[in-house]
């Protein structure tokens, strides 16, 4: 969140308790994402901390029935964070959508790329030889 908007909603009352539960429940998230696999960190998202019990809702019953499973430890990491957590409960939302985490865009290699090259010489026309060659136009070869 920019500085500007921050200070806007802070000079604001009505806005002030927003700001302040918004920063609360991004370090919970932030705190959380830190404490789990990544792969439930994506899966995952905080909804809120009540009377020391971590409201957590995941994409999918897998991710859940692990988090079930590591809720001791995780609440055990986050009170070492500062965070008074003494329990997880955890609720399936199929609708939750988690974020997509954008991959980098996979390269060939200097040797890789002129195996490959070498390999697409070598073939006959066919439909691997046209899929090769239009891999190698991708990947700048």
């Amino acid at each position: 969140m920019s500085q500007s908007i921050k200070n806007l909603l802070n000079r604001q009352p009505e806005f002030r308790e927003i700001l302040n539960k918004s920063t609360y429940l991004s370090r919970l998230q932030r705190d959380f994402s830190l404490s789990v696999p990544p792969y439930i960190g994506q899966g995952s998202q905080v909804s809120g901390l009540t009377y020391g019990i971590l409201n957590v809702v995941t994409s999918n019953a897998t991710i859940a029935a692990k988090l079930r499973h590591l809720a001791p430890d995780v609440a055990t990491e986050m009170r070492r964070k500062g965070c008074e957590v003494n329990g997880i409960q955890v609720k399936v939302q199929v609708s939750y959508i988690p974020p997509r985490v954008a991959s980098a865009p996979r390269s060939l290699t200097p040797v890789a790329q002129h195996a490959l090259e070498t390999l697409n010489d070598t073939l006959s026309d066919s439909a691997l030889k046209s899929a090769l060659s239009k891999m190698l136009r991708r990947a700048g070869g």
